[in-house]
């Protein structure tokens, strides 16, 4: 059941309920434990149970913040996409400034092989 006006997967938030603040470490922490599980176990064999232990939290922690498995990955999973670095467009070849008279020099010989390597330069 979501709460309407909210991201899927998330809870409303009261902004004037008195309490304690959620941790923001807490989130991570349970965040990177499902991707950990997601990856060791699959999303079928992966629970909530386990998810709560391998974080240190109570089942409570986890549901105040997501209503489901299938919350809680897709969470971890927008988190991954999100913390990888950018794409660089191009194929980086555009990119070498390499002079290259500054390569070595492999040996025209047809007995050219690995262990020559350093003798090129």
């Amino acid at each position: 059941m979501r709460c309407q006006g909210t991201e899927p997967g998330r809870r409303k938030e009261a902004g004037s309920v008195a309490g304690r603040p959620r941790d923001p470490e807490v989130e991570k922490r349970i965040l990177d434990v499902t991707l950990l599980l997601l990856q060791e176990q699959g999303f079928s064999r992966m629970s909530i149970d386990a998810i709560a232990d391998a974080a240190g939290v109570s089942k409570p922690t986890i549901y105040r913040r997501w209503t489901g498995k299938a919350d809680i990955a897709t969470a971890a999973l927008t988190q991954l996409r999100i913390s990888e670095p950018p794409v660089i467009s191009g194929s980086g070849v555009e990119k070498v400034e390499t002079d290259p008279a500054e390569l070595p020099q492999v040996p025209a010989s047809s007995q050219w092989n690995g262990a020559d390597w350093d003798r090129a330069g």
